[in-house]
């Protein structure tokens, strides 16, 4: 147990240095997601974990660490300035917010009476994870991006243990790793020789334990029957078209998509493939839907031209020969009044099958996209909602309302789960798409995603494939993304790439993914142990907050 009178030696370090220390964690974070991921993420929280237990004033630590941290932030969120310069910096400043609660807690723990004595490398993890996990999952809708495990794809079998207890899993021996180095620097400051030693091998252990599980569970790139050939169509059209699509553009953007889906399939068919679907991103059909009574009333009222984007979308099934999948807007319930106003009960983000009827089958999307398709809690008043989109994005609309059941599509023998954009980074989403009724119900996932809101930045594009990477892995199913500016890909069951494309190029791509009857530890638990350590996190808070330790002199 540490003594009040070690005050002095734990807690020496002025506003300089904490300053310093705050900015290498900033930037070890930034690198960690952009170039250098894999080996950064190892040794990003220990600045942050040394900043946080020797930092002679907590005020000092959380000042500097939300600093540094929102400079990090704009940097990395720089692509929303392109969709809204006035949500850029919000957004930084409250992403950049956690950091500073994550070191709270590390502190708060790690100067208790109950941890006193607690290796960082068992209390960072503890601390980061649980972070992750609020923000990520819970926190305004969640925000899975940039969570501490992400990295580790770049080393497939440190990934693998996401089978087990998801993507949030993959976060420990980083996080571990870090804390222990942080243990290490502080030497006899903090901690005896011995726990020093026990800290180190138990993450040495570690380490050994999660490789080996994991080069059990990757499967070569050839495992598995053999699914599917399936036409990707990858569009290139800009955020700006997306704001703001003319009636003209729409009809020579569709247009161009029917026939790069045409030439794809003839190009396929020329080199002895027979391919069994076509595939189209997120909303690529500006149509009001494909249920007949749906545009008809449109058709009708004079909001919208005509059929012929229904009727085209059927002469490339029937030319091509093949079924269709593709993103499109779909309404239930419309009503003209006497005004010619129109109305309706409900508006989704929608992807339809194409088959034999017009259409066959539809998902809506389950989870919107936090402020880009709703804003958490604010869209409860639609006045206030409009009023800040007015403000921060001029020309959008949030009004879509969210889908209630995970459906999925029938293609031939195989049933396909089609989470739509940002859902393939949300662990939940794709887990009830996959298992239902108590076995694997979904062969294949297919992501429909439109990454045009990135602008040029294509490192969110490749931050995008990172973590869908990951429900690869949660749920052994192979992913394929198709996406409007790419990067569309074909993941195997283990994570692995085996195929993409050039982003921001408009070009299709032949897939065939090798299906995965594997039923994981994840299927059952999902997210569950990452959960219990947010809940005993809380729980030691709580602990430390009634035992602290008083020091003389500290004036937090």
């Amino acid at each position: 147990m540490i003594r009040p009178s070690q005050s002095s030696t734990i807690r020496n370090l002025r506003w300089p240095i904490v300053a310093l220390l705050a900015f290498a964690h900033s930037l070890l974070f930034v690198i960690a997601f952009t170039s250098w991921g894999f080996p950064a993420v190892f040794f990003l929280v220990t600045p942050l974990a040394i900043a946080s237990v020797q930092a002679r004033r907590t005020l000092t630590l959380l000042a500097w660490t939300m600093a540094t941290q929102f400079l990090a932030w704009l940097y990395l969120q720089s692509w929303v300035q392109e969709v809204s310069v006035a949500g850029w910096p919000a957004m930084a400043m409250y992403l950049a917010a956690w950091t500073p609660i994550c070191a709270w807690c590390i502190r708060r723990l790690a100067h208790s009476r109950p941890f006193g004595t607690v290796p960082l490398a068992l209390l960072v993890p503890m601390a980061w994870l649980s972070i992750d996990y609020l923000r990520g999952t819970w926190a305004l809708g969640g925000y899975p991006w940039y969570l501490i495990g992400q990295p580790t794809i770049d080393m497939l079998p440190l990934a693998q243990v996401a089978d087990i207890g998801g993507q949030d899993l993959a976060g420990l021996l980083p996080a571990a790793f870090g804390g222990v180095i942080a243990d290490l620097i502080l030497s006899s400051r903090r901690l005896a020789k011995r726990v020093r030693i026990q800290a180190s091998v138990g993450v040495a252990t570690l380490f050994i334990v999660i490789l080996g599980y994991g080069l059990l569970r990757i499967q070569p790139p050839d495992a598995g029957e053999e699914g599917p050939t399936i036409l990707a169509v990858q569009t290139n059209l800009s955020v700006s078209n997306k704001l703001r699509w003319t009636a003209q553009q729409q009809t020579s953007d569709v247009l161009s998509f029917a026939r790069a889906t045409l030439d794809g399939l003839e190009a396929a068919k020329s080199s002895g493939f027979e391919p069994d679907l076509a595939v189209w991103p997120e909303t690529m059909l500006p149509a009001p839907g494909l249920e007949r009574e749906s545009t008809q009333v449109f058709v009708d009222g004079g909001w919208f031209p005509g059929n012929e984007f229904r009727e085209l979308i059927d002469a490339v099934r029937t030319q091509g020969g093949v079924p269709l999948i593709l993103g499109a807007p779909s309404y239930e319930g419309i009503a003209v009044d006497e005004d010619g106003q129109f109305s309706w009960d409900a508006h989704h983000n929608s992807v339809y099958l194409v088959d034999q009827a017009m259409p066959d089958a539809r998902y809506d999307k389950i989870t919107l996209t936090p402020f880009g398709e709703t804003m958490p809690i604010i869209s409860n008043w639609k006045w206030l909602e409009q009023k800040l989109l007015d403000f921060g994005a001029a020309g959008m609309t949030f009004d879509l309302d969210a889908g209630t059941s995970p459906i999925l599509l029938p293609v031939g023998n195989l049933q396909i789960g089609t989470p739509i954009c940002f859902e393939d980074t949300v662990p939940g989403n794709c887990r009830a798409l996959v298992w239902q009724n108590g076995g694997k119900a979904a062969d294949l996932l297919i992501n429909a995603s439109n990454d045009g809101w990135f602008g040029s930045h294509d490192r969110e594009r490749r931050m995008h494939l990172q973590i869908a990477r990951f429900r690869s892995i949660e749920n052994r199913i192979p992913l394929i993304r198709v996406a409007n500016t790419g990067i569309t890909a074909l993941v195997d069951s283990s994570g692995r790439i085996i195929a993409q494309t050039k982003p921001r190029v408009m070009t299709t791509k032949l897939f065939t993914p090798r299906l995965d009857g594997r039923n994981p530890v994840f299927a059952s638990i999902g997210q569950l142990p990452v959960a219990i350590l947010s809940i005993l996190c809380m729980g030691s808070l709580i602990l430390a907050i009634r035992g602290r330790m008083t020091e003389p002199g500290e004036h937090e």
